[in-house]
């Protein structure tokens, strides 16, 4: 009797042990997944178009992106960085082709011309991650964009603000960015509000939504603008393609943007 009852305790001990195991195991494989390297992406891994995307460490994403707006063709390729769990270096230079006759502007881009358009480099920093996401966003450009308004060419700094939160197939995100030129003639400020929504609508098809708010320092600028945008985007395997349409106030024109994104 008692070697039943000792090989009885002895199998309850065990049996305690292994539960207490596998209990410690699943909570620390759930804090496992509120780290960086994984909440990060669980919602959107494979999705580098949702507003609040951010790779894990060691992924690489290139994108090349092209526009049309005022008469003008830019293509600008692209590529991101993760350099650890919460840090990504970016880079973007892009050549801009001009339909604008040469007589009828003054900005010095003739009929037919292409050169480098801008050149942007920063970083992004990733706060918090989780159900509430948010990150710092630093960096300097400069060249023109066919998607500003003014033509001269100046240096721009920008640091900036992006939150969010991801909710089953829905991401709500807002980005608050300030940027400076820096100049004796055409020195000014502006910020931008913009409210973001993202939606996967099926495992590889997604819609987006945003506007652009932008509040200029120097009124005499004429740099004032909201832009409405949406974008649809399909993703086949580590590629992701996504096409746009917007509307500007300011210039009172739309613009059309496709671009491509993949993963390594």
């Amino acid at each position: 009797m008692k070697k039943i009852l000792i090989i009885a305790s002895s199998l309850l001990i065990v049996s305690g042990a292994a539960s207490a195991d596998e209990y410690s195991g699943s909570f620390w494989q759930n804090t496992s997944k509120s780290s960086p390297s994984e909440s990060a992406n669980r919602p959107f891994a494979n999705d580098p178009m949702d507003p609040l995307w951010f790779g894990a460490r060691g992924t690489v994403l290139t994108s090349v992106t092209g526009m049309i707006h005022r008469n003008s063709l830019e293509i600008t390729p692209g590529v991101q960085f993760s350099v650890n769990d919460v840090t990504a270096l970016y880079l973007n230079a892009g050549g801009l082709y001009s339909f604008k006759d040469p007589k009828s502007n003054d900005s010095g881009i003739y009929l037919g011309s292409i050169h480098v358009s801008g050149l942007d480099l920063g970083a992004i920093y990733r706060l918090s991650d989780g159900n509430r996401i948010s990150d710092v966003i630093a960096g300097i450009r400069t060249g023109r964009s066919a998607s500003e308004i003014d033509w001269y060419q100046e240096t721009i700094w920008k640091v900036g603000f992006r939150f969010g939160t991801v909710r089953n197939r829905i991401t709500l995100a807002m980005e608050v960015n300030t940027n400076w030129v820096f100049d004796d003639n055409q020195g000014h400020a502006w910020i931008n509000f913009i409210p973001q929504a993202y939606a996967r609508l099926a495992e590889n098809f997604g819609m987006g939504l945003s506007v652009d708010f932008r509040k200029d320092t120097n009124q005499l600028h004429g740099y004032d603008d909201v832009r409405v945008g949406g974008l649809f985007t399909h993703r086949v395997g580590a590629t992701s393609y996504a096409g746009g349409l917007g509307y500007r106030t300011n210039s009172n024109a739309f613009d059309l943007s496709v671009k491509v994104a993949v993963l390594f």
